[in-house]
């Protein structure tokens, strides 16, 4: 998510946005453009890139079915109070910051936790020494045949 100059939190992946604007290729950042400017940039397939509301009302009628997490990219120091505060389900958490009391608070409250990006055989390896859930990586065919390697 990311805030437009005039304040409006939209949901896009990149904090830069790369688009034809007026015929001519262009490379903005989002916090450097309202809202209004926002939708002279289209996503690939036309679409203009949606608002946080947007987003949220456009998944309410499957809302309880989708699983909820944090996205956490240092080491926190309480991830079973955070995760029981918003009532999430899962734990993204960046691969380096992992270690045995993050998975073990997580997991006291039920909460997967989910490496992100590991895309190294000794990651994989500590990451499965440390019984996390599920692994994001930019090499999905390598781990989807990686012989697991507990060390």
């Amino acid at each position: 998510m990311h805030a437009t100059s005039d304040g409006i939190v939209v949901v896009h992946h990149d904090p830069v946005i790369h688009a034809r604007h007026h015929q001519k290729p262009s490379r903005r950042k989002i916090a450097e453009v309202s809202l209004a400017e926002l939708a002279d940039f289209p996503l690939a397939d036309g679409a203009r890139i949606p608002t946080l509301t947007e987003t949220l009302d456009a998944v309410k009628a499957i809302f309880p079915a989708i699983r909820t997490g944090i996205l956490e990219n240092s080491r926190h120091v309480d991830p079973a109070a955070a995760l029981s505060d918003v009532s999430a389900e899962d734990l993204w958490q960046e691969v380096d910051s992992i270690d045995q009391g993050i998975v073990e608070s997580a997991h006291s409250v039920r909460a997967r936790v989910i490496a992100w990006t590991a895309n190294e055989t000794k990651q994989w390896d500590r990451l499965y020494a440390l019984g996390v859930d599920g692994i994001c990586t930019d090499r999905i065919a390598e781990l989807a045949t990686y012989h697991w390697q507990v060390r």
